[in-house]
């Protein structure tokens, strides 16, 4: 999750940081012990001050506390507001990222202690790439 957080500190454009945050919201529900996180789309949008110092604080509170339910909740609400306030829907983001990490394949390396994907251009034809495009949310006057 921290080395999401750093290509999140420096991404280059509003969707690589969407993609970064994603991608630490599917670590972090994936590393939670609760198989219920549904309070989560009633405790966003809040105004986010300093993203990088609070996601910090935050991925070390989860970390310290073993992935305790509230803490993940916590950062969830976090990520999901973060990517609201880059006026991009939350839950459209995440089944794009779903969608395409579903579609790769590979192995999880003991040796490097993460998921390790098949490169191979066979493989490279399958995959999907996320259309955040499409999560943007659209102001109506």
């Amino acid at each position: 999750i921290q080395e999401e957080l750093k290509e999140y500190c420096e991404a280059k454009n509003v969707e690589d940081k969407i993609d970064a945050l994603c991608d630490m919201a599917v670590i972090t529900i994936n590393s939670s012990k609760t198989d219920s996180l549904y309070p989560l789309v009633y405790l966003y949008p809040r105004e986010v001050t300093n993203p990088n110092t609070e996601l910090g604080i935050q991925i070390d509170k989860v970390i310290s506390s073993d992935f305790d339910d509230t803490q993940t909740l916590n950062l969830l609400v976090l990520i999901a507001n973060l990517v609201e306030g880059l006026s991009y829907d939350f839950i459209l983001c995440m089944h794009e990222t779903v969608k395409e990490i579903s579609s790769r394949r590979g192995a999880w390396s003991e040796e490097k202690g993460k998921w390790i994907k098949d490169t191979s251009k066979e493989a490279q034809k399958l995959w999907y790439k996320a259309d955040y495009n499409k999560c943007k949310i659209i102001q109506r006057v």
